[in-house]
């Protein structure tokens, strides 16, 4: 697995390809966004919260404190970055984040 910038479309593979975007600063971005994720979901207790089975995002930010609106974009971008797994409307923690 490589962070980074990754192109989706023929244009973004040829802007690739010609070297004519900034691809060193999307590489360092990416990775800087996801360990500040991974880092607001630990101090928060996220992961302790889906620790002994699923939660929706409400109820997990009632049980932690937090704002219910930033936990469900935390608890989003860990499933996008394949951190949790979503089912029948609840997060859980998947392999990776259990270990």
């Amino acid at each position: 697995m490589r962070l980074g910038a990754h192109a989706e479309t023929f244009l973004e593979r040829l802007a690739l390809r010609l070297n004519l975007g900034p691809k060193p600063l999307a590489d360092t971005q990416a990775a800087f966004q996801l360990a500040r994720i991974i880092m607001a979901a630990s101090r928060a207790g996220l992961f302790e919260a889906l620790q002994y089975g699923g939660h929706t995002a409400q109820e997990i930010a009632a049980s932690r404190g937090t704002d219910p609106r930033a936990t469900s974009k935390v608890l989003d971008a860990l499933l996008a970055h394949g951190y949790l797994r979503y089912r029948n409307g609840q997060y859980e923690l998947n392999r990776l984040s259990r270990k």
